[in-house]
This record gives C-alpha cells, sequence and structure tokens, in this order.
C-alpha cells in the first residue's frame, strides 16, 4: 500500500507540471477519471519494452489478489454454510472438489458484476474499496477486542455485537452521506463492544485467552507493553483531533 501511494504521489507530481496528461484520461460523468492514472502513464511515457513488462506486473499483482480473495470466499461458503448443512453425509474428494469449483465460479461471476457498479461506490478505486472496508473493520476489530480484554463477552453476544456494527455502519452509509466513512470504523467498533458486552455473560475463560500481564509472563514475554498501549492511545487521540478539525 505504501508503495503504490508513492506512485500515485510521484504521477500528481507529475501532472502538477503537465496539464496534458490530465486531459488525456477522459472523462467519466462530467469528472476526470483518475482510476487511469497509472496505466495511461505507462502506455503514454514509458519505453516499448518496459510498458509490457509494467503491464505484466499490473495484471500479475491484481490475479495474485483475486485469486486469494475468490479462494477464500469459496473455502468459508464450503466450511461455515455447505458443510454446516450438510453434516452428517459422507463426502467423496471428487465431490468435494466439484462443488468448490462451483463456489470459486460463483463467487467469480460475482465479483464480475460488481466490478461494474465501481463507480456507484465512490469516484475513485482507492475510495471504493476503503468505504468497503470500514463497513466492517471496526466491528472486526471489536471482536478481537471483546475476546482479548474481557472475560463478560461471549460468542453469541460477539456476534451479536458485530451484526450490529456492521448494520450501523451500513446505514451510515444509506441514509448518513454527510458523514465520512472513516467516522465507519470509529463507530462500528464501539457499537460492537458495547453490544458484545451488554448481552454477554460473565464466564471464566482459560487464563492465556485474556490479554493481561500475568497471561503475557506465562508466554514468557517480559517487555513491559503498557508505554506502547499509552502511545498507541495518544496516536488515536491525535488522529481523532486532526479529523475534528477537518
Amino acid at each position: 500500500m505504501l508503495l503504490y501511494c508513492f506512485v500515485g504521489v510521484g504521477i500528481a507530481v507529475y501532472a502538477a507540471s503537465d496539464a496534458a496528461f490530465i486531459a488525456s484520461l477522459g472523462q467519466s460523468d462530467g469528472q476526470t477519471n483518475f482510476n487511469l492514472a497509472v496505466p495511461a502513464f505507462i502506455i503514454q511515457y514509458l519505453p516499448n519494452g518496459i510498458v509490457g513488462l509494467a503491464m505484466v506486473a499490473l495484471f500479475a499483482a491484481a490475479m495474485s489478489s483475486l485469486d486469494s480473495v475468490i479462494n477464500s470466499l469459496s473455502a468459508t461458503t464450503m466450511e461455515d454454510f455447505v458443510r454446516r448443512f450438510h453434516s452428517e453425509d459422507t463426502w467423496s474428494d471428487e465431490r468435494e472438489l466439484l462443488y468448490s469449483r462451483g463456489l470459486t465460479v460463483a463467487w467469480g461471476v460475482l465479483t464480475l458484476w460488481l466490478s461494474f457498479h465501481v463507480d456507484d461506490i465512490a469516484s475513485t478505486v482507492l475510495v471504493a474499496i476503503n468505504k468497503i472496508g470500514s463497513l466492517i473493520n471496526g466491528p472486526v476489530l471489536g471482536v478481537f477486542a471483546l475476546g482479548l480484554l474481557t472475560t463478560r463477552a461471549n460468542g453469541t453476544g460477539a456476534c451479536l455485537g458485530l451484526l450490529a456494527g456492521f448494520l450501523l455502519n451500513l446505514y451510515c452509509w444509506q441514509f448518513v452521506p454527510e458523514l465520512s466513512w472513516l467516522w465507519w470504523n470509529v463507530f462500528g467498533f464501539i457499537v460492537t463492544v458495547l453490544t458484545g458486552l451488554l448481552l454477554g455473560t460473565s464466564n471464566t475463560p482459560s487464563v492465556e485467552l485474556i490479554w493481561r500481564p500475568s497471561s503475557m509472563a506465562m508466554f514468557g514475554f517480559k517487555l513491559n507493553w503498557l508505554p506502547a498501549y499509552v502511545l498507541l492511545v495518544v496516536w488515536f487521540l491525535v488522529l481523532l483531533a486532526f479529523l475534528l478539525w477537518l
């Protein structure tokens, strides 16, 4: 991600000195289509041999990301849904392979169809990706916090908290468009934690499952992590103040 951002910064610096480059990107819904900045720069300004290598690198990077995502979706669907409703069946390896391939094709078709609607989510691919991720990032962090930092939350409370945080973010997306998607991470986290604590019940989990100094010592960690946690909290407050200032 850092390298990708540096590429964008470099192209932006170049575009600031060459107005013709921005004009060559074309329009999408009356606005400059900045999604084409990287491929347009490669095609227009790199030497002929390098253009081919750069385009192959872009396609390879895209394929390496997409195939792992589709494979994960297929595997998760297979394990958490298909197998759960067929737990009593004895499957052959051939049948399981056939089902897995069918799920992979189905998820591939769905993601391909969704790719044509990226412009409906945001004006740039990067913002669209972060908006979709922000729907669930905060709730997922909340589930980890419930599991690592509390003894009250249970599995049901954590799952309901995750659902509540996700639905809140979805509501904000559809009905509170003036709210920045950056806040979805914060609100989703808070709602997930509060819901998990309210719906959970006190229990006594294994000591090694809770993030506390005694469990750290049990695993041989002697470093004092408190200053690092304080630094993280201070950094969060700085970012929060910056967002409020904006």
